[in-house]
């Protein structure tokens, strides 16, 4: 089944096109049972999930829950563990530390709490929720927007600009008539660089398109443990890449199986060395450049 360009497989299908149809690129390859909840990916989403109210609630709201989960990361476990998981020490815990909490505000965060409660993250995955929050709440400050003035969250889009036409979701995009903001969370532990983020790029285009943005310019950003990065395009550097994802959607389309291994291929099924699932039949230009043939010196120059 041909693999549809999306922003998280763009880095890949604009290098290897043939990455696209693998079951017609390489004999007897099968795809991978999948399981999007498994390890890393698994954790992944589970943030992705706990970081929304980051742009659905307002500036005053954020700021209770970064506090509150700040104090929350610095507990030893096993009073997280209590308090997450019984909602009388949750609300024991909340009206003693922060007696004047405004009802409202209150009622959200304990709903948050039971959210977060089956997932036991650790201290350092908590600190960077606190600095994401805190990072979103400043951007959108300084952006001067609350979410009726153009903050989206996880904003479905279709990318009419491409001829296949696919659907994608941003996690947070700020739309101002001055900039265009699009940030992208990772909780991986492979850095992530900023700078020609095909994904990011993607994000951009579309939310350009989707929102009928005029922003001259538009900033990428990508939030990861330990690394917050942010990157300036402008309005014309986006169409130029744009026409260079037409250019391999069209590839795309017309099943062109050429299969160029690369940087790219770091979580393609086919690539021995995956660091996502794993099919049993690799790809034979990989393969054969990772492991070359075995050449004999002697009946080179010695025919």
């Amino acid at each position: 089944m041909t693999k549809r360009f999306s922003a998280s497989s763009a880095a890949q299908l604009m290098a290897c096109p043939g990455s696209a149809n693998l079951e017609l690129a390489i004999p007897g390859y099968e795809e991978p049972v999948k399981d999007d909840m498994a390890g890393a990916k698994g954790v992944g989403t589970t943030v992705h999930e706990l970081l929304e109210p980051g742009t659905n609630w307002d500036t005053s709201q954020l700021f209770a829950l970064h506090t509150v989960l700040h104090e929350y990361s610095q507990l030893q476990w096993r009073e997280r563990r209590k308090i997450a998981e019984f909602p009388a020490n949750l609300a024991q815990w909340l009206h003693f530390e922060w007696p004047q909490m405004n009802p409202v505000v209150y009622y959200m965060i304990t709903a948050w709490f039971i959210k977060l409660a089956p997932h036991r993250l650790p201290p350092a995955m908590l600190k960077y929720m606190v600095e994401a929050l805190i990072y979103v709440r400043d951007l959108r400050v300084e952006r001067g927007v609350e979410e009726s003035d153009g903050v989206h969250g996880e904003l479905n889009m279709q990318a009419k600009w491409l001829k296949s036409m696919p659907f994608t979701t941003a996690d947070v995009v700020i739309d101002s008539p001055e900039i265009l903001d699009v940030l992208d969370y990772k909780t991986g532990k492979i850095p992530v660089e900023v700078i020609d983020n095909d994904q990011l790029m993607f994000y951009g285009a579309t939310a350009y398109r989707f929102l009928q943005s005029k922003a001259p310019i538009i900033r990428l950003h990508i939030l990861q443990p330990g690394s917050f990065l942010v990157h300036t395009v402008t309005r014309a550097e986006m169409f130029e890449w744009m026409a260079l994802a037409q250019r391999a959607d069209q590839r795309i389309i017309d099943k062109d199986l050429t299969l160029r291994p690369n940087d790219h291929c770091t979580f393609c099924p086919a690539n021995p060395h995956t660091r996502g699932d794993k099919a049993t039949v690799k790809c034979p230009v990989m393969m054969e450049f990772l492991y070359p043939p075995v050449v004999d010196l002697d009946e080179v120059f010695n025919p």
